[in-house]
């Protein structure tokens, strides 16, 4: 039987050669999930979520709900990232990759915050550039300022908890 070469591409698709050393055949990697297993729950996963996106923007008018409600507009930030990473692993779908993308994903939560300490400056500043007697427009500073903290906070905890689940769904296993 004829040994057959192992190009870089097979071994970072998360193949490596058996511990016998025969080169032409080709063993999963790491947890035992080879590239098509791998790619096969990453399609399924993001498929839901894209259904899931879809069933939200349509029918909720997510997308108009935030423009409307958070005036930094982070909630955006947050799922363009969110979407970059989902992107960056189908592209890579390597183990190694897993480090740089649980980074950022903590990070999603930490941009949430940073909506929420500028919801509650603008909170503040309307107050404070508000008649005190119209108590209409207090309230409606109070709300534009509450909703952009509590939008932001919600959209970087929950899309940071779900690229973890991605992570964990198409690799099986968390951050070393």
């Amino acid at each position: 039987m004829a040994n057959v070469a192992i190009s870089d591409n097979e071994i970072g698709a998360g193949l490596e050669p058996d511990a016998s050393g025969n080169a032409g055949r080709l063993q999963p990697a790491q947890g035992g999930r080879d590239g098509h297993e791998i790619i096969l729950r990453y399609s399924l996963f993001n498929c839901l979520v894209l259904f899931l996106f879809a069933y939200a923007a349509y029918f909720g008018n997510a997308v108009q709900f935030l423009w409307q409600f958070d005036a930094t507009r982070f909630s955006f930030l947050i799922i363009g990232i969110y979407l970059l990473l989902t992107l960056y692993i189908g592209a890579t779908r390597q183990y190694g990759s897993s480090a740089l993308v649980y980074f950022v994903s903590n990070r999603l939560t930490s941009v949430g915050l940073i909506g929420t300490v500028i919801g509650i400056m603008l909170l503040m500043h309307n107050l404070g550039t508000q008649n005190i007697n119209d108590v209409a427009q207090v309230f409606a500073a109070l709300v534009r300022g509450m909703s952009t903290l509590l939008i932001t906070t919600l959209c970087g905890m929950a899309f940071s908890l779900l690229m973890d689940l991605q992570m964990w769904v198409v690799f099986g296993h968390q951050p070393k």
